[in-house]
């Protein structure tokens, strides 16, 4: 979270990782002397709050007001029922924007790694097991629901090459990941366009 303005419409999540590990006592930074926590964590993307607009903190208010999101905190987390509703914000978070991913305003570690599980979720009850380019259906394949193997839902920089699909995140195959963006565009206004 960035906390740093009295306007709550400024403040909002900045980055998106992964804690690993358990959260563990340490010096508190700020010098006062002040209980705190900290916990390793594999930064999946960092966002520069200056070159484009945020998830901020009164959406998150909105969405999950049993969590305070005005203030800083430390060793604090959301049960799973909120963690389950963040997640799937910062996935149409990321989905309907396209002023603040690109270079010089988002740095990323892994394209493939950006929506996470309940996010993906979203997109798979859209569209099904299928690849939304060529139609291999994983469902098929790996039928037993427990196999852990999922049509991936990759997030696609390309709403700007077509400004009327609706969604940036699609059920794309390895195999249709590799084609240039124009061609999987051109492939997914023919089959979706605005219907979605």
């Amino acid at each position: 979270m960035r906390c740093g303005s009295d306007n709550p419409k400024e403040n909002g999540i900045v980055l998106s990782g992964y804690f690993y590990g358990e959260a563990y006592k340490g010096k508190d930074w700020s010098g006062k002397n002040r209980r705190t926590y900290y916990a390793d964590a594999e930064i999946e993307m960092i966002i520069d709050p200056d070159c484009g607009a945020l998830l901020t903190a009164d959406k998150l208010s909105e969405k999950i007001p049993t969590f305070d999101w005005t203030g800083g905190h430390s060793g604090r987390y959301l049960d799973e029922k909120d963690s389950d509703v963040l997640e799937s914000l910062w996935a149409e978070y990321l989905d309907g924007c396209n002023d603040i991913l690109r270079p010089g305003v988002c740095a990323f570690d892994d394209y493939n790694d950006l929506i996470m599980e309940s996010g993906a979720d979203l997109i798979r009850k859209l569209y099904g097991s299928s690849c939304a380019i060529c139609g291999y259906d994983y469902s098929k394949i790996f039928p037993d629901k427990n196999s852990g193997v999922e049509i991936p839902v990759r997030y696609m920089s390309i709403r700007e090459l077509h400004p009327e699909l609706p969604h940036q995140c699609w059920p794309i195959c390895s195999n249709c990941y590799e084609v240039k963006d124009e061609i999987i565009v051109e492939r997914l206004m023919k089959k979706y366009g605005k219907s979605h």
